[in-house]
């Protein structure tokens, strides 16, 4: 289905998005779909500890966000970190 070059009605609705957030990375504009997982998340994990969850776009952005957890944590102000992968 084409709905045209510019249609007016889709130009429209791409505004009144666009209005409410123009960033979509969850760090920076949780999105309620994205909170609910990490609820569920922090629910479904095993013990009775404070639970946090994040989630990441990479894998790549995943660790380098875990090792600034880690510093933050420990005190550390550099933390190297070797990732190996079998051949």
């Amino acid at each position: 289905m084409s709905v045209g070059n510019a249609a007016p009605h889709v130009v429209e609705r791409v505004r009144e998005q666009v209005a409410r957030f123009t960033h979509t990375c969850f760090m920076i504009t949780p999105h309620e779909g994205y909170v609910e997982v990490c609820e569920a998340l922090n629910r479904l994990t095993p013990g009775d500890h404070e639970k946090r969850s994040a989630l990441f776009n990479s894998g790549a952005e995943a660790v380098e966000n875990a090792i600034s957890i880690i510093d933050k944590q420990v005190g550390a102000s550099e933390t190297a970190a070797v990732i190996i992968e079998p051949i």
